[in-house]
C-alpha cells in the first residue's frame, strides 16, 4: 500500500472515500481481472526498493551493457566486445578501488599527493608514465597551509599547479551524501582518472550491531568499488597498517579484515624493516589486474618524491654480483680452481677491497660466507667444503 499510494494514483483521489477505494483497486480501466492493478503494485514495490538502495548505498545502480541483467552463457561471453582495463598507473593503479598501506609519518600522503598531481598534469608516478585526467585528493587530515606547502614543494617552484587536480579537506562518512559530491565531481569533471581518500578511515562509518569486522569492511568497501568500476576511475584509500609480524603473508599487515582487502581490485603496501627513519623501503604490490612484485623504493628527503629503485629480486641480484666478496671470488676462479679456508678468503677480498667491511670475528666470518655460497651455483662457481681436524678447506671452481 505504501508503494501504491507512492504512485500517480495517489494524485487522483477525491473526497469519497468508497469511490477512490473502488477505482484503486477494482474499477481500472475496462480490466477487472486484475492484472493492471498487480505489474503496477510489482512496479511501484520494485521503484521503491531500488530507491531504499540507492539511500542506503548512496549511488544508482551499475547500468552495465550485458544481457539478461548480467545473465549470459559461455559462448555469449566469448563473443562480447569488452573494454580492456583502465589504468591511473599502467601496471601499478587500474581502475576501481585501491588501497595504499603504510605506518603513521611513513611518507604515504606525500605519494598520495604526487599521484593526484602527476595524474591531472599527464606526468610520471614512480618512474611510469600515467593517463592524463582530472584527480580529486580529499585531504581530510590537513589543513589548507599544509596542504598547500606539500604540494609547493612537489611541484618544486617550477611546475605549474594543474587545474584539473581538486582539493577537498572535508568529507561526510561513506554513504549516500559522499556518493553525491562524488557522482557531481564525476559529471563536471569528464574523463576523471583518480580519487584519493586520505585517509580511508575518517571516511569509514562505524560496524553495525552484532556485525563481524569482515562483513562490515566488505559492507562498507563493495558501493565503493561498485561506484570505482562503474566510473571507470581509480579510488585510492590511503590507510594505516598494523603490527602483525606473525603472518606469513604481508598483506595481512593492513589494519583491519580481510574483508577490505577482498573488496580491493590492488593493494601497495610501504614497508619499511630498519625504522621509519630509513630512506628506503620496500613498496609490495598485488591486485586482481595488477602482476604481483615487490620493489625498492627510496624517498627523497629534498623534493620529497618517492622513486622505484627496482624489483626486490633485481636490486638483490645487482647488490650480490657487485658485492666484494662475489667478485673476488669470480677473480680467483678465473684461472681455476682455488682452495683455502674461510679468513684465507677473506684476507684475499680485503687485499683487493680493504673497505669492504667484513665481520672481524671468526664466527662473524662464517656466517657471512655461509649465506654467500648457495648462491654461487647461480653464477656458475661451484661450491665444495673438506673437513679437517683443524679447519675447513673450502673449494670454488667454475662449472
Amino acid at each position: 500500500m505504501h508503494g501504491l499510494d507512492a504512485s500517480p494514483w495517489a494524485q487522483t483521489k477525491t473526497n469519497d472515500a468508497k469511490k477512490d477505494h473502488e477505482d484503486k483497486w477494482f474499477s481500472c480501466g475496462a480490466r477487472k481481472n486484475g492484472a493492471y492493478r498487480r505489474n503496477t503494485a510489482l512496479a511501484a514495490y520494485q521503484r521503491a526498493k531500488q530507491e531504499e538502495a540507492e539511500q542506503l548505498d548512496g549511488f544508482a545502480a551499475l547500468a552495465a551493457n550485458l544481457p539478461a541483467g548480467g545473465v549470459f552463457t559461455a559462448a555469449e561471453l566469448d563473443k562480447m566486445d569488452l573494454p580492456p582495463v583502465q589504468w591511473a598507473v599502467p601496471g601499478l593503479l587500474p581502475a576501481g578501488l585501491s588501497f595504499l598501506v603504510a605506518a603513521p609519518k611513513m611518507g604515504k600522503s606525500w605519494l598520495a599527493l604526487d599521484l593526484c598531481l602527476s595524474v591531472a598534469a599527464g606526468g610520471e608516478w614512480l618512474g611510469r608514465k600515467v593517463n592524463q585526467g582530472p584527480t580529486l585528493y580529499l585531504d581530510l587530515e590537513d589543513s589548507a597551509n599544509r596542504a598547500q606547502a606539500r604540494m609547493r614543494t612537489l611541484l618544486d617552484g617550477f611546475t605549474a599547479a594543474p587545474e584539473t587536480c581538486t582539493f577537498r579537506l572535508l568529507a561526510p562518512v561513506l554513504g549516500a551524501e559522499l556518493f553525491k559530491i562524488l557522482d557531481e565531481w564525476a559529471v563536471a569533471n569528464p574523463g576523471a582518472k583518480v580519487v584519493c581518500v586520505d585517509t580511508f578511515q575518517k571516511i569509514k562509518p562505524a560496524a553495525g550491531k552484532n556485525e563481524t569486522s569482515y562483513g562490515a569492511d566488505y559492507r562498507i568497501c563493495s558501493p565503493l568499488q561498485s561506484w570505482a568500476q562503474q566510473h571507470n576511475i581509480c579510488v585510492l584509500l590511503v590507510h594505516h597498517n598494523n603490527k602483525n609480524k606473525g603472518s606469513v603473508d604481508i598483506f595481512d599487515g593492513v589494519n583491519g579484515s580481510q574483508g577490505l582487502t577482498g573488496t580491493a581490485d590492488a593493494v601497495l603496501l610501504l614497508t619499511k624493516s630498519e625504522g621509519r627513519f630509513a630512506e628506503d623501503a620496500t613498496l609490495s604490490i598485488t591486485g586482481r589486474d595488477v602482476d604481483t612484485e615487490q620493489y625498492l623504493a627510496r624517498f627523497d628527503k629534498t623534493t620529497c618524491h618517492w622513486e622505484l629503485l627496482g624489483t626486490v629480486d633485481e636490486q638483490t641480484k645487482q647488490s650480490f654480483e657487485s658485492s666484494p666478496a662475489v667478485l673476488t671470488i669470480k677473480e680467483l676462479t678465473a684461472g681455476g680452481k682455488w682452495q683455502g679456508t674461510v679468513q684465507e678468503l677473506a684476507d684475499e677480498v680485503l687485499t683487493r677491497y680493504p673497505d669492504a667491511g667484513l665481520p672481524m670475528s671468526p664466527q662473524g666470518l662464517g656466517r657471512y660466507f655461509n649465506n654467500l655460497w648457495p648462491d654461487l651455483k647461480y653464477h656458475g662457481i661451484k661450491h665444495g667444503i673438506v673437513r679437517g681436524a683443524k679447519h675447513r678447506t673450502h673449494t670454488l671452481a667454475r662449472k
